[in-house]
């Protein structure tokens, strides 16, 4: 009976504490696709780690969306850095050992897009790049 009231107490604030869900700005996740291998799930022994991830793209593609707007002939360079923190705590919750991760990715990106836009207009688009630090996860 106890462990009962205790559940239905603990439901209910859950419940009436909850908030209004906010997407990811721009909708992009921070996982890079191939930046980890099949045992990304493993935690590595008690301790504090630190990686950075580099990745650099470049190339070209019969047409792309870009800001809402799909444009043809896009030559693209991208490079992204993600400077990762994590740390490892000696302590056990049951069988499981716990961790934190802190990533902190910047984005450079430049673009030139030439042919027809989706807006009707044609000819070439230049776009010195978008700079800039995204969202920090932990």
């Amino acid at each position: 009976m106890k462990t009962t009231i205790v559940l239905f107490a603990l439901s209910a604030s859950v419940f009436l504490s909850a908030q209004k869900v906010q997407a990811a700005e721009g909708g992009i996740e921070t996982y890079l696709l191939g930046s980890r291998d099949s045992m990304s799930g493993i935690l590595p022994p008690p301790g504090t780690y630190l990686n950075n991830d580099f990745v650099y793209f470049s190339g070209t593609a019969p047409s792309m969306a870009s800001g809402g707007v799909v444009v043809t002939d896009p030559d693209v360079e991208v490079f992204t850095y993600k400077f990762n923190f994590t740390h490892v705590f000696d302590a056990q919750w049951g069988n499981t050992r716990l961790g934190l991760n802190f990533n902190l990715p910047y984005v450079s990106a430049n673009g030139q897009y030439s042919g027809d836009l989706s807006s009707g207009f044609s000819g070439t688009l230049n776009d010195d790049g978008e700079h800039a630090f995204g969202d920090i996860v932990l």
